[in-house]
């Protein structure tokens, strides 16, 4: 059987989805795209609604590290779970922390 080709996804998201990703990993964990945003690169369309899943990182944490980046604003939304809210420019980013319930 022949091996398949590797195939990746290029598509120009916007920068602070990039710095979000790399102050992530600078704190020792990870930030990964999910939702719309990825549906709608999968499809070829601009990304309009983006969204951050942030791994190992405690939401005050994050919280702090996005206070940090110099982001027109952040807000947090949510009664049973935190997301945090960012602008950055005209970007908005919705940057969550996966739970578990039990």
């Amino acid at each position: 059987m022949a091996d398949q080709p590797q195939t990746t996804l290029e598509t120009d998201f916007p920068l602070i989805v990039q710095r979000i990703a790399q102050r992530a990993v600078a704190a020792g964990g990870r930030a990964l795209l999910v939702g719309g945003c990825v549906r709608d690169a999968l499809l070829g369309l601009p990304a309009r609604d983006l969204a951050v899943e942030a791994y190992s990182i405690p939401s005050d944490r994050l919280r702090t590290m996005l206070g940090a980046m110099a982001l027109d604003w952040v807000d947090t939304v949510g009664a049973s779970f935190e997301i945090l809210k960012a602008r950055f420019g005209e970007w908005a980013v919705d940057i969550s922390i996966p739970r578990c319930r039990l």
